[in-house]
């Protein structure tokens, strides 16, 4: 019994002389620290402290030191967004950039126009107008060749041909009934395509035929036949209105060998 008590009363006394061993050291620590900063004890902290790692780059030590006090800044992963600026919001509809050429062309100061640009707007300048209004020219008819204010001269074999043509004779013109006050057909009104060669002739749309040397005629037939009475005449008067008046136009049928060239 004694030998047990032998053994508490040593284990308390070790016990209570290393705890007083450890509280006077922990005493008279920051003193030792003023002594030597090495002994001082090291704080507990609950964020990242600083870690200084040793690298060496082309056979030299080098020193990265790695500060952040916060803690709640981790690095980023292959998801996470990079940081934007306070005050900043995400914004879903994002425009690509322009090309660097088109930024160029939309700041460059007017009348600085690069060889490039002029010699495109020397190309859309020189096409001209793009409007429907710009048509082309009709073609020439050396067939009819104007003399006078209401006199042409008209080669024989013209006539001939679209006489004996009758679907080449109607597109030349359109024709239509025309009555006079009384209510008697007294010829056909003309409607005629813009490169009618008729036109070449004195002729305009809306003009109302009456006669042809003196013949009355009402329809294109009749017209027809009537050439065919006079092709042999030198002269061919046609009788017409136009806007109300009576006018006359007068031709000269000459053979193709005696047209002056």
């Amino acid at each position: 019994m004694s030998r047990v008590l032998r053994l508490a009363v040593g284990l308390f006394a070790s016990i209570w002389l290393h705890g007083g061993l450890f509280a006077l050291l922990m005493a008279v620590a920051p003193y030792l620290a003023l002594l030597d900063p090495s002994l001082a004890p090291v704080p507990e902290t609950e964020g990242p402290v600083a870690v200084t790692a040793h690298f060496a780059v082309d056979g030299d030590l080098t020193a990265s030191e790695d500060t952040n006090p916060d803690p709640t800044i981790g690095s980023l992963t292959a998801t996470d967004e990079p940081p934007r600026p306070t005050g900043e919001e995400p914004s879903g509809d994002t425009k690509a950039p322009k090309p660097p050429e088109d930024q160029a062309r939309k700041d460059r100061t007017p009348g600085t126009d690069t060889p490039a640009d002029q010699q495109g707007a020397d190309q859309r300048q020189a096409k001209g107008p793009t409007s429907k209004t710009n048509k082309p020219p009709c073609p020439e008819v050396e067939e009819v060749v104007q003399l006078g204010p209401t006199s042409w001269s008209v080669e024989r074999e013209f006539i001939d041909y679209y006489a004996s043509h009758l679907a080449e004779l109607m597109k030349l013109a359109g024709t239509y009934p025309h009555e006079d006050e009384a209510g008697k057909p007294d010829g056909f009104r003309l409607g005629l395509p813009r490169c009618s060669v008729l036109r070449r002739g004195g002729l305009k749309s809306g003009d109302v035929i009456h006669e042809v040397n003196g013949i009355r005629i009402n329809t294109v037939l009749q017209a027809v036949a009537a050439w065919f009475d006079l092709r042999n005449d030198p002269h061919v008067t046609i009788k017409l209105s136009r806007g109300g008046k009576r006018i006359q136009h007068h031709y000269q049928v000459l053979p193709r060998s005696k047209r002056k060239k």
